[in-house]
């Protein structure tokens, strides 16, 4: 298990050079030239403000599987807050790190923001996440995962979402279905000399 000293030590291994942060900010233009690549802290749980009229939901499932997330593989996303120490983005991940007791987590303090763009970035945060999938795809590598033995509530999905899933015939037709005898048919040409053979 990760410990808090694991993810002290991977964000002060994630240095980013100034050659690095040049090149950043020179590929999306001049817009954001007095902008720098934000670097994460390491910051006191309880120094978060969770944002008091954040539109965006978490149940206890979803805390749950954040919660697992994060005691499995690290805090690899850091919050972002603002100069108050409002939270921004992540209160998901901030109500996870309560319930696991994580007396600091890592924390992207943006103090260049103003107050308009805070709040576009807190709902473009969850909005932008809203995307589909590729249903074949997905299926395919849930399939893969637990044929491996994996633990399949760390894919975020509950058990009964992968049940569905995995039964499910997919909107194109090409998902798996049971096959029948009489789907089946023994008809077949010799390629070499002709001949047919049949039921």
């Amino acid at each position: 298990m990760r410990t808090e000293k694991n993810d002290m030590e991977d964000f002060n291994n994630m240095g980013i050079t100034d050659k690095g942060r040049d090149k950043a900010e020179k590929s999306v233009g001049d817009k954001t030239s007095e902008r720098r690549v934000a670097v994460a802290k390491y910051l006191p749980t309880d120094s978060l403000k969770p944002y008091g009229r954040n539109p965006k939901t978490h149940d206890d499932y979803q805390v749950d599987s954040l919660a697992e997330q994060i005691a499995r593989h690290g805090f690899d996303q850091p919050i972002v807050t603002d100069g108050k120490m409002i939270v921004i983005k992540g209160h998901g991940r901030l109500l996870a790190a309560k319930k696991l007791g994580m007396p600091f987590v890592p924390v992207i303090v943006r103090t260049d923001m103003k107050p308009d763009e805070v709040a576009a970035a807190r709902i473009a945060d969850n909005k932008l996440a809203e995307t589909g999938w590729e249903y074949d795809l997905l299926k395919s590598e849930m399939r893969d995962l637990l044929g491996r033995g994996f633990e399949m509530s760390l894919t975020g999905f509950s058990d009964k979402e992968i049940e569905k899933m995995l039964k499910e015939v997919s909107a194109d037709g090409q998902g798996a279905k049971e096959i029948r005898e009489d789907d089946l048919s023994l008809e077949h040409k010799c390629p070499k000399c002709g001949f047919e053979f049949g039921d």
